[in-house]
C-alpha cells in the first residue's frame, strides 16, 4: 500500500529531533507525541502504540529516537519493532552526547533508510492481506441513510474478499450495543462489547459527565440527529453486517481476519492513530452532508492527514470536489442503490492500496503530535 521511512519519538522531550531530521531527508515522516514520564497509568499503551505504528506494514523502516532516560526506553521500543522483521535503528541524545550531534547522527542513518527502502518493490496481492479501519465524522441524518450505510457495504466486502474491518469510537456505540452484541461469533465476544461500552459511560460519570450533553453534537443536532441512539444505530452501521470476530483494545492488532471492535474515543485524531498502530493499512471516513453544506475544508484530516495511513473520505454531499473522494449524494436521490455505492467504494480501496493518491495525501500536511488515547491522570 505505502512504502515510509518513520522518525518515531520515544518522548515529548526529543520531538525536535525526528522533525529536525525529516525537513533534511526526502521520504521520511517523523511521529512525534505529546506523551513524557508523567502518565504512568496509560505506559503500556502508549509503548502499544508506537510500536504499532513501526510495525504498520506501510512503513518499510524505522529509527527511533530518545533522550534515554524515558520511562519507555527507545531500545525497548527499537527490539519491540524489530520483531515484525524489518531494519530499526535506535540513537539516544544521552548516547551521542549533543543533541544536534544527535540530529547529524539521525540525518545519517535516516538516508541509508531511505535508500533501503527505495529498493523495495511493489507486489501484487490480495485483498484479504487488506485491514482497513473505518469511521465517521460529521454524522447527521445523511449519514444513517446513505453514507454509513455505503461504507458498510464497502466493508463487508472486503471481509467477503478475506480481510479485515475494524470499527471504533465506542462512546457512539450506547444504545446499539445489544446489536453489536448480537452479531458477536461467542458469548465472550459479546461480553466484552458490553464491557467496552460500560467502561466509557462510568468513565463519563466517574468524571461528572452526562454524555448526552457531548452525543449527538452540537453539530449533529444541527445536522438533525435528535438522540445519543439515533446516532449510535447509525454509526455501527458502518462496518456492515458480517459477525464481529473480536474485541480490541486501543491500539491492539487483531489477530485473525473478520470484522473487529476497537476501544477508543470518538476524536478523530485518536481513532486514526488507534486503526495505524493496529496495522490498518488504509482508512475510510463517512462524512455527513451538514458539515459541507457550511463550506468547511472537511474535518479529520483536511491537510495533515495521518502520518501512515491513506484516508479515503466518503460523503454524502455533493459539495467538496477538492476535500472527497468518493460521494453518494446519489444513494439519497435514489439514483444508486447502497450495493452499487459499496462498491466503487471497494474499488476506491483497491485502487489507493495499489499507489492511487487520497485527496489527503495530495496536500503537504503540516507536522503535529500524533494524540494518543489516553484515560489516566497526567501527573
Amino acid at each position: 500500500v505505502r512504502n515510509y521511512v518513520t522518525v518515531i519519538s520515544a518522548g515529548s522531550c526529543v520531538n525536535e529531533i525526528p522533525v529536525r531530521i525529516a525537513e533534511r531527508v526526502k521520504n521520511v515522516v517523523p511521529i512525534i507525541h505529546n506523551e513524557g514520564d508523567l502518565r504512568r497509568r496509560d505506559n503500556e499503551q502508549i509503548i502499544r502504540t508506537l510500536v504499532g505504528i513501526g510495525k504498520n506494514p506501510n512503513v518499510a523502516t524505522c529509527l527511533v529516537v530518545g533522550l534515554g532516560c524515558e520511562i519507555r526506553p527507545p531500545d525497548m521500543l527499537g527490539d519491540k519493532i524489530a520483531k515484525s522483521s524489518k531494519p530499526v535503528e535506535v540513537i539516544t541524545v544521552e548516547k551521542i552526547g549533543d543533541f544536534y550531534e544527535t540530529i547529524s547522527k539521525g540525518i545519517d542513518i535516516t538516508r541509508k533508510l531511505v535508500y533501503y527502502a527505495s529498493k523495495i518493490k511493489r507486489k501484487e496481492e490480495e485483498a484479504s492481506n487488506l485491514t482497513i479501519g473505518v469511521k465517521c465524522a460529521g454524522s447527521d441524518t445523511s449519514s444513517g441513510l446513505a453514507g454509513n450505510p455505503s461504507v458498510g457495504a464497502a466493508s463487508d466486502m472486503i471481509i467477503e474478499h478475506g480481510g479485515t474491518v475494524i470499527i471504533s469510537e465506542t462512546a457512539e456505540m450506547i444504545g446499539a450495543e445489544h446489536i453489536l452484541a448480537g452479531r458477536a461469533v461467542s458469548r465472550e465476544v459479546a461480553d466484552k462489547v458490553y464491557d467496552i461500552v460500560r467502561r466509557m459511560e462510568w468513565r463519563a460519570i466517574e468524571a461528572g459527565i452526562d454524555i448526552r450533553g457531548s452525543e449527538p453534537t452540537p453539530a449533529n443536532i444541527k445536522g438533525g440527529l435528535t438522540t445519543i441512539e439515533e446516532k449510535s444505530l447509525g454509526v455501527i452501521i458502518k462496518g456492515g453486517t458480517k459477525h464481529i470476530q473480536g474485541v480490541l483494545e486501543y491500539a491492539e492488532a487483531p489477530k485473525g481476519k473478520g470484522l473487529y471492535v476497537m476501544d477508543s474515543t470518538a476524536h478523530t485524531n485518536e481513532t486514526l492513530i488507534g486503526f495505524t498502530a493496529a496495522g490498518c493499512q488504509i482508512s475510510m471516513v463517512s462524512m455527513g452532508l451538514f458539515n459541507l453544506l457550511l463550506k468547511l475544508p472537511m474535518l479529520p484530516a483536511a491537510s495533515a492527514g495521518t502520518p501512515i495511513i491513506p484516508v479515503i473520505k466518503v460523503s454524502t454531499a455533493p459539495q467538496g470536489k477538492g476535500y472527497i473522494d468518493i460521494h453518494v449524494d446519489k444513494v439519497l436521490t435514489g439514483e444508486e442503490t447502497i450495493e452499487e455505492a459499496g462498491k466503487r467504494i471497494f474499488n476506491e480501496i483497491l485502487e489507493v492500496a495499489s499507489g492511487k493518491k487520497t485527496i489527503v495525501e495530495t496536500f503537504k500536511g503540516y507536522i503535529e503530535p500524533i494524540a494518543i488515547y489516553t484515560t489516566g491522570p497526567l501527573l
